[in-house]
């Protein structure tokens, strides 16, 4: 590499603008029934009965035959453009499933990120974070 390369990568790396990174404003939640949930930055609650004060909260009803799923099981938001889910102290849990890694069971009120592709098992019911 010569020094005129040199000084035209400095120059041109000065003239550039920094790149920002494009967040995501939706999420798709694809079921493993076939059933599909788009969200976007607002924080939510999932469960087969979610009850929450204000109208700022979005909430996901899901049908759970198999009855593993609590009222009110996880909630859910965005950060900075990152989903994250959070257990709300159920019975069966909720467990994160990212791609290549082992699955991980959801401490109680702890805050989880999940990377689009990931599996999110809430009881016997799952999704994949698109």
């Amino acid at each position: 590499m010569s020094l005129f390369d040199i000084e035209q990568a400095e120059a041109l790396a000065q003239d550039t603008a920094p790149r920002q990174a494009q967040v995501a404003s939706t999420f798709t939640l694809i079921f493993d029934d076939g059933s599909v949930v788009t969200v976007g930055e607002a924080p939510g609650v999932m469960g087969v009965k979610p009850v929450v004060e204000g109208d700022t909260v979005l909430r996901v009803f899901l049908d759970d035959p198999t009855d593993t799923v609590a009222p009110e099981h996880c909630e859910f938001g965005s950060d900075n453009g990152v989903f994250w889910v959070r257990d709300v102290k159920t019975v069966n849990g909720t467990v994160v499933e990212e791609p290549g890694s082992p699955a991980l069971q959801c401490i109680p009120y702890d805050k989880y990120f999940v990377v689009r592709g990931s599996r999110v098992g809430l009881g016997s019911l799952f999704f994949t974070l698109q």
